[in-house]
């Protein structure tokens, strides 16, 4: 399985309002959409920041 997220910090590509999942305690599915942005130093990809939104229901 590819990991969007892992992919994107290797190649320093930012991701927007891509669909994911979460699962709350109850198990329970609820639906998101994601954001990755990748945090450079000197052109190095050194980390990331992750948003979340909820999905909008229609």
């Amino acid at each position: 399985m590819i990991d969007p997220i892992n992919d994107a910090l290797r190649n320093g590509q930012d991701l927007r309002n891509k669909p994911a999942a979460l699962r709350n305690k109850k198990n329970d599915t609820i639906p998101v959409s994601f954001s990755f942005f990748p945090l450079r130093d000197n052109d190095k990809v050194v980390g990331g920041v992750v948003t979340l939104r909820l999905a909008d229901s229609e």
